[in-house]
C-alpha cells in the first residue's frame, strides 16, 4: 500500500521548506535522531536509526500522490521505511526517510544553515521545548558547526529571528559544540 504521510524529523518539520499539508506534531517510538559523519559527504547529515526505548518527536505531513516524486528527489540517498507515528488524532502509517549504513568518517561539519532551518521548525511547533528536545534527542554532535549563513550551502535555508539565533548559539555553547566561520 503506498504511503500517504511522511514523518519529518529534520528540515521537513519546518513547513516553509515544503508544500505538504501538515497534520501536526507526531512521535515515533524506538527511533533516535543522529548526525551521520560519512566518508562520502563533506558535511554531516541528519538521519535516524532504531534504538529501543527512544522517543522521537517530529512532524507528520500528508503528501499528495503527485508530490511523492519531488519528495523522493529531495530525500535522495535516503531509504524509505514504513512506521506508525502517534499524533494528536491517533496513530498514522507514515513513510520515514533513513540514510542507509555507510563507512563512518572523522567528524564532518554540521551546516548552520541547515541547523537553523530545522530548529526554527521545531521552535514553531513547540516554542517551549522544541529546540531543547531536539538537542536532547539527537546524537552525533562531535563535529563542529560551520556558520555558512552568509552564503548558505543548504538550499532551503530559512533564517531565524535574531533571538532564536541567539538561543541556538547558546545551546551549542552549552554542549561544547564549536561554531567555525565559513570565511577564509
Amino acid at each position: 500500500m503506498p504511503h500517504t504521510c511522511v514523518f519529518g524529523y529534520g528540515s521537513l518539520v519546518h513547513t516553509g521548506t515544503h508544500g505538504f499539508q501538515s497534520l501536526g506534531p507526531g512521535t515515533l517510538m524506538g527511533w533516535e535522531r543522529v548526525w551521520l559523519h560519512r566518508t562520502d559527504r563533506p558535511f554531516a547529515r541528519l538521519s535516524v536509526h532504531p534504538r529501543p526505548g527512544a522517543r522521537l518527536r517530529g512532524l507528520v505531513a500528508d503528501v499528495a500522490p503527485a508530490q511523492w516524486a519531488d519528495l523522493d528527489l529531495r530525500e535522495a540517498g535516503y531509504d524509505k521505511h514504513s512506521v506508525t507515528a502517534e499524533t494528536g488524532s491517533g496513530a498514522l502509517d507514515a513513510c520515514l526517510y533513513v540514510i542507509p549504513d555507510a563507512p563512518k568518517a572523522d567528524p564532518r561539519p554540521i551546516l548552520m544553515s541547515y541547523l537553523e532551518t530545522v530548529l526554527a521548525g521545531f521552535h514553531t511547533q513547540d516554542p517551549q521545548d522544541g529546540i531543547e528536545d531536539f538537542f536532547a534527542t539527537t546524537t552525533g554532535w562531535n563535529g563542529p558547526v560551520l556558520d555558512d549563513c552568509a552564503a548558505p550551502h543548504y538550499p532551503r535555508h530559512r533564517p531565524p529571528a535574531p533571538d532564536l539565533r541567539q538561543t541556538i548559539n547558546q545551546c551549542l555553547a552549552e554542549r561544547g559544540v564549536p561554531v567555525v566561520s565559513n570565511q577564509p
